[in-house]
């Protein structure tokens, strides 16, 4: 997926939009090649709130991954520090006082789609999960 106003600009997506991107890029680069596709590095900014659409833009990558059988892997999956800040994206935080934190709604999001928790019980729960996430201000970037 490419950002046509850069790595800042704010950009709209939806499963649809998503689905013809991987349609115009990954899949036709599996099927020229025949090779497997590998998304390495994607994530969304704890800045962007659920009501901009976080954990949907999560839920929607990660399930057309799981549907068009790409790999991926999420960045960065751990930090460390004070607080979830408004450009981290960690799903795990060691917290400067030895304590750990997760980001639950995060997790819940893409874990129907990680190999386990699959059933179709599960996927639907996620989305009503998704309040549990750490505070944050609101905006709309991705990086995939």
């Amino acid at each position: 997926m490419c950002c046509p106003e850069g790595n800042s600009a704010l950009m709209d997506f939806d499963k649809n939009k998503l689905r013809a991107d991987f349609e115009s890029w990954a899949i036709a680069l599996r099927d020229a090649a025949k090779v497997p596709i590998f998304m390495n590095q994607w994530s969304v900014v704890h800045g962007v709130t659920a009501d901009n659409g976080r954990f949907d833009y999560i839920e929607d990558v990660a399930s057309l991954a799981a549907e068009l059988g790409f790999g991926w892997a999420w960045f960065p999956w751990r930090g460390s520090g004070d607080e979830w800040s408004f450009g981290s994206q960690e799903l795990a935080i060691l917290f400067s006082n030895g304590t750990m934190g997760y980001d639950q709604a995060a997790i819940a999001a893409m874990a129907p789609y990680m190999g386990q928790g699959s059933s179709n019980h599960e996927r639907g729960a996620s989305r009503s999960r998704r309040n549990q996430g750490p505070a944050a201000e609101s905006s709309y970037r991705a990086e995939a």
